[in-house]
């Protein structure tokens, strides 16, 4: 996953001169193009690995792992056609009988897992399904689930999640990284060593836009930095700034766009790690506003 290829597709909202390569200063200057456009253009060009200088590291990436993810909802129109919408899980209050359905498009070739954990703590793999064995997703293609119908809110009330997992080689022992994953974000949660291992080697994005106090210092302590939405020019400078003074040994961002889903970016800095198995892991949350869970039809 070394090497990001040159994509062709109509993923680009703007396009922006060969200038963006001069620096984070310069692609601040250049409004309105958004930092989510110019990231878009780097994989397109088979540069992402590029996007680090853009947040204020002094060098390339030395891996990158991306992909996008859509939450389409079905709308139904006054004229009684129904349409996909996209919509940013977490931001948007589903209500029960709402209907979706979840795409992962990895931006270079890797193995996909889909974790689902549900509002009463039943935890299984939606993908692969159980039994099968799993084959790489290519740069470009996606994964859709449900493959035929979609998923429901329905009742009883609770919180449900969708964990995506992007890995450059196949997951050796599902059931530890389904363990791993069925406590990832309890803090009094206890991992065998074997778990341990695996929890290390996640590299996962910031859930919400804030974050407390105690989740800063822990990105201190691990050399990592996890930003959401950078939208903001101001965002930018600071992260940038930083990044720069603390070169931290890799970074996490979620970067949604409306109507395009949100792109995932793991930047790995440390080229010692970037020679080992990497493991990117996307929380995708999925609750309704009364706390309803989902269903599958």
């Amino acid at each position: 996953m070394n090497t990001l290829p040159q994509r062709r597709g109509g993923w680009l909202a703007t396009l922006v001169g060969a200038a963006v390569l001069a620096g984070a200063t310069a692609a601040w200057s250049q409004q309105p193009v958004r930092f989510r456009d110019l990231c878009d253009q780097y994989f397109d060009e088979g540069k992402g690995h590029d996007i680090a200088r853009l947040i204020g590291f002094e060098v390339p990436a030395a891996k990158v792992t991306a992909l996008k993810y859509r939450v389409l909802l079905y709308e139904a129109k006054p004229d009684g056609k129904v349409v996909e919408k996209v919509v940013d899980p977490k931001t948007y209050a589903f209500k029960v009988g709402d209907r979706i359905r979840l795409s992962v498009e990895p931006y270079a070739k890797s193995f996909i897992y889909i974790y689902h954990v549900g509002a009463s703590k039943k935890q299984v793999f939606l993908y692969p399904r159980k039994g099968a064995e799993p084959k790489p997703v290519e740069g470009g293609a996606a994964v859709t689930l449900p493959a035929d119908g979609f998923f429901e809110f329905v009742k009883p009330p609770g919180e449900e999640r969708l964990l995506v997992v992007a890995t450059d080689k196949p997951v050796a022992d599902l059931k530890v990284l389904g363990s791993v994953l069925s406590k990832f974000n309890d803090p009094n949660a206890v991992y065998t060593p074997e778990e341990q291992e695996v929890k290390n080697r996640l590299n996962a994005t910031v859930e919400a836009n804030l974050k407390s106090y105690q989740e800063k210092q822990i990105e201190k302590r691990d050399q990592v930095v996890r930003f959401r939405d950078l939208g903001n020019p101001q965002e930018q400078k600071q992260l940038a700034e930083d990044v720069k003074a603390r070169q931290p040994k890799s970074a996490t961002l979620e970067l949604p766009k409306e109507g395009d889903g949100t792109l995932a970016v793991c930047l790995v800095m440390d080229k010692a790690a970037a020679q080992g198995p990497t493991s990117f892991l996307v929380t995708i949350p999925l609750t309704s506003a009364d706390g309803s869970g989902i269903g599958v039809r």
